[in-house]
């Protein structure tokens, strides 16, 4: 019997591949299924296989002009291998032979060159090559793991996580940094610290810029239409600049309110947006509130203030005020009593000058000399005046010119003294003319007598 099916299937064989004209396929089973419209030889068990022609590696590479789809299995990498016109193609592995290798569930390639796939020619260990999307990879949280050679540390990833894209380095690399290239030259680096640097790999703070001089560093521009608004810095030989590039104001803001102002013109405004310049820099406060103040070590304060009808500059701290010229002290305001000095830093009156004062007119509140013209007002004698003067060489009542001019002429006081003098030099000029007078009488008197 069973040299009977060997025969028969042989003849079968050599009917289906022997004449042209068979356009049916053949069928080999069990249950004389017919064979399927697509195929010309339809095998079909459940406990059989198929076997194709079995040699070894150098009985297949000795067949003599191959045919291109030729298959054969090779007893020594107990895998099956093609001819595909040019060479000999191995198909897979079976058992542990081939380039494939199972272990377990897993399965790896032991093919010491390149793995090719859209190209012949992989330049790299797996070389894909594709107009289109070349490699997709699906999952809620999906990532590619860069390990180190010993794959025991995670070093990196990129992972999508939902609908973020995580890339950098995880809790495993504390050392590593983030480097960004352009033409083989880093143009970013972020630090384990978090620090940013770009032109830079060694930043020192949390964004770190690094050009060259003379060229700008960033730039915001913000456009509407056809007008468009440019900030941007820019670092100099010995000089650094941050500002608007266009004709429009530069603003600094805090609290989301505009606090400084700095226009076109060069005009510079502290207060709110919508406050004019007036000169080159302005201040705008509320009345009764401090506007520019400069402080200095030791708690000195040096302050504008503005009120409701006046306005103020001067320091609010025990400390003198001084008004400069040149480098030089001009004027000082003593902050303990008030008093204004002028070439002095040692005024001990409400104004003292060191120098001359010229003015059209000098008015002085003081008192005055009329109680030289009271009836119980003591004149005294000429004769003791004469004498007086010949003893202190100076009239009473009047201070000596050594004391003068070491403590200086009280002008109010001088001006009454003064006055006095004159009121009793009236007095005296009275008296003079009333003994004149009498006397004047007894020489008309004396003169008719002799008449």
């Amino acid at each position: 019997m069973k040299t009977h099916l060997i025969t028969t299937a042989a003849f079968v064989l050599l009917t289906v591949f022997g004449h042209a004209q068979v356009v049916s396929g053949v069928a080999i089973n069990d249950d004389a299924t017919p064979a399927d419209a697509s195929s010309m030889l339809d095998v079909k068990s459940n406990t059989k296989g198929l076997l194709t022609p079995r040699m070894t590696t150098a009985e297949r590479q000795a067949i003599v002009l191959a045919a291109t789809g030729l298959l054969v299995f090779d007893t020594d990498s107990l895998t099956f291998w093609f001819f595909n016109g040019a060479g000999w193609i191995e198909l897979g592995g079976g058992g542990l032979g081939g380039y494939w290798i199972g272990n377990g569930a897993d399965i790896s390639n032991s093919n010491a060159g390149n793995v090719g796939i859209g190209t012949a020619s992989p330049l790299a260990p797996l070389h894909i090559k594709n107009e289109l999307e070349a490699l997709r990879i699906e999952g809620t949280t999906p990532f590619l793991s860069f390990y180190d050679n010993n794959n025991t540390t995670l070093k990196a990833f990129v992972q999508n996580y939902n609908n973020d894209l995580y890339l950098g380095t995880p809790a495993t690399n504390t050392d590593g940094k983030m480097e960004f290239y352009l033409g083989n030259v880093p143009v970013m680096t972020i630090q384990p610290s978090g620090n940013v640097g770009i032109g830079t790999q060694s930043p020192y703070s949390k964004l770190m810029m690094e050009t060259p001089y003379n060229t700008s560093g960033w730039y915001h521009v913000g456009r509407n239409g056809t007008d468009s608004i440019v900030v941007g810095e820019g670092i100099g030989g010995v000089s650094a600049a941050l500002g608007t590039t266009t004709e429009h104001a530069f603003r600094l803001t805090a609290g989301a309110l505009g606090r400084v102002q700095i226009y076109p013109t060069g005009d510079v405004v502290v207060g709110p947006n919508s406050s004019g310049s007036f000169g080159k820099f302005s201040v705008v406060t509320l009345n009764n509130s401090y506007g520019i103040s400069h402080l200095g070590e030791g708690g000195n304060i040096l302050a504008t203030r503005m009120g409701g009808t006046s306005a103020g500059i001067g320091t609010f701290s025990p400390t003198n005020m001084r008004i400069f010229s040149g480098g030089n002290s001009c004027i000082l305001i003593a902050e303990a009593t008030g008093n204004v000095g002028i070439g002095t830093d040692n005024p001990t009156y409400k104004l003292s000058v060191n120098g001359t004062i010229r003015a059209k007119e000098l008015r002085i509140n003081t008192g005055w000399a009329d109680y030289v013209f009271a009836k119980d007002y003591a004149l005294m004698p000429l004769a003791k005046v004469e004498s007086f003067i010949k003893t202190n060489q100076h009239l009473p009542g009047i201070a000596p010119a050594t004391k003068l001019k070491k403590e200086g002429v009280g002008v109010s006081e001088m001006q009454t003294k003064m006055m006095a003098k004159i009121e009793e030099l009236t007095l005296y000029m009275i008296e003079a003319n009333k003994t004149i007078e009498v006397l004047k009488q007894r020489l008309e008197a004396v003169e008719k007598s002799n008449h």
